[in-house]
């Protein structure tokens, strides 16, 4: 059978066009933007990113060769995709939960998205028809976390043909939350949008600014063991950006490996962001303050002394909030701006009090972790959790020394003594402290003992009194004494034994 170059030319361009429209004729006919890029909090699992924009018309029958009902999709299977998981809430078939509001976005919504979709009229300009949500297919979460796909059909969302008044359809994707910090401080939460399984956008387009959110400080405190102490430690937060730390964001302070006989105690409020940080909340009425939560997550008594388990760990939670003298302000509507303007100038700081009786605490290091509340007790897999608290965060892993309780040491300095040539040399040690502390003496020269020698505990008020000729029979050299209190003091008497009675002494250095 012959065919004429005509027909056959035109039964290629129909199949070409054919196979364009079946295919990824949808993609040609969409576009895609990043309305919005947000900075997000590096230590959180269920950060809210920046909103996405997809426009698709419907083909025009009269431009081409007039393929109507066979050039309109069917249906669109939308789908974004992130170089993270998506962390907002589903259900146990992995459905995606819309928002309850249409502005429930933010970072205490109930953790859904929401789609905002209007009619595109002939001309492609955007209608006042509001297109509802439920028109839409329920978006689905892949099972690696990272993708939510929504199949929408062309008469849920009048993607009809030119003329019709409805010819295609302005979604705006608000409320995807990611887990920033799988991503890391630093970097960046990257999206694609896929219109029947192909990329729309070119190079993937930025969601979000990964940043550390919560900076903390430590100003530490020292003391010693055989002393009554009162020693003060504080621990100053700081948002790493502006907006990091909002009202109603909540905080857990975490003490572990407080000494046995130490007594911690933390502040019921501070007021937030003023120059003084002694400033007392009720100095500040009417202004935002850090406020310790009180019932059974305190973590602490009425008085705040802190509840500490049998290994020397406790934990307070800290949470935003308003000073309640000024009745005309509502906490939940006053805008968070202004926490977050002044928390990145200013510093808010808890100033945390130790005490101790000399001889009645053991030695060691209390250290200090502060991280946002809720931590996932799930680490960083959050994606598989329906229901899960929003937001979330990671724990904080890194500890900052807070208290040292050191030993109480003093050392004397013997310069010459000896036992040998016929001379012996008296050693006195006086314990001058208020705790009872033992002593070792340190040998250095011909004939010294290998290993130091234990001289025995002293009292307070006592000595510790010996020969050298009891620790080594035969050495001249000098000496050292370490003694586990605060103060001593020494005394040497070189005494000459073979019978002619001089002698010598000095007062230890």
């Amino acid at each position: 059978m012959k065919f004429s170059r005509s027909r056959v030319l035109s039964t290629l361009l129909l199949f070409a066009l054919a196979v364009a429209f079946s295919g990824v004729a949808e993609a040609q006919k969409c576009i895609v933007r990043a309305k919005s890029a947000n900075t997000v909090r590096a230590e959180g699992l269920t950060e809210v990113v920046g909103d996405l924009e997809l426009r698709c018309t419907a083909p025009d029958p009269t431009e081409g060769f007039g393929f109507e009902g066979d050039a309109i999709p069917e249906e669109l299977e939308v789908a974004v995709e992130l170089n993270t998981h998506i962390t907002n809430t589903i259900n146990d078939d992995r459905v995606v939960q819309m928002a309850s509001t249409a502005t429930d976005a933010d970072a205490y919504s109930d953790g859904g998205i929401t789609l905002t979709a209007h009619e595109l009229d002939d001309k492609g300009v955007i209608n006042t028809t509001e297109i509802a949500a439920s028109q839409f297919g329920d978006g689905k979460l892949s099972d690696d976390g990272t993708t939510i796909e929504w199949e929408i059909t062309s008469e849920n969302v009048h993607l009809l043909d030119k003329g019709t008044n409805d010819d295609g359809f302005n979604l705006i994707i608000s409320g995807i939350r990611a887990n920033a910090a799988m991503v890391g401080n630093g970097e960046d939460v990257m999206a694609n949008v896929l219109v029947g399984g192909t990329a729309l956008n070119e190079a993937p387009m930025k969601l979000a600014d990964v940043t550390t959110g919560l900076v903390v400080e430590v100003d530490d405190a020292e003391g010693v063991q055989c002393n009554d102490t009162e020693a003060v430690g504080k621990i100053t937060l700081k948002e790493g950006f502006a907006s990091a730390i909002m009202q109603m964001d909540s905080f857990d302070v975490t003490f572990t490996g407080v000494p046995e006989g130490v007594t911690v105690t933390v502040p019921d409020k501070v007021a937030l962001a003023v120059d003084d940080p002694d400033t007392t909340a009720s100095e500040t009425e009417g202004s935002f303050i850090l406020e310790r939560t009180m019932g059974r997550t305190s973590g602490a008594d009425d008085d705040g002394v802190l509840e500490l388990s049998t290994s020397g760990a406790g934990s307070v939670r800290y949470t935003i909030g308003m000073t309640a003298a000024d009745s005309t302000v509502n906490p939940a509507v006053e805008a968070m701006d202004s926490v977050s303007n002044t928390l990145n100038e200013e510093w808010a700081t808890l100033t945390v009090d130790f005490e101790w009786d000399g001889g009645e605490v053991d030695l060691g290091s209390v250290t200090v972790y502060v991280s946002y509340h809720p931590t996932s007790i799930e680490g960083g897999d959050t994606f598989s959790i329906g229901g899960a608290s929003v937001p979330r965060f990671m724990e904080d892993t890194a500890a900052d020394t807070l208290l040292t309780i050191g030993d109480c040491t003093s050392k004397l300095f013997y310069p010459f003594v000896t036992s040998s040539s016929g001379y012996d040399t008296g050693i006195v040690v006086s314990n001058t402290s208020s705790a009872t502390g033992s002593c070792m003496a340190t040998y250095s020269g011909a004939g010294a003992p290998d290993d130091a020698v234990d001289v025995g505990e002293v009292m307070p008020g006592m000595q510790a009194i010996f020969l050298v000729s009891a620790h080594a029979e035969d050495f001249s050299g000098y000496l050292t004494v370490d003694c586990t209190t605060q103060s001593a003091s020494g005394f040497a008497h070189v005494v000459d034994t073979s019978g002619f009675g001089g002698s010598q002494g000095y007062i230890a250095q």
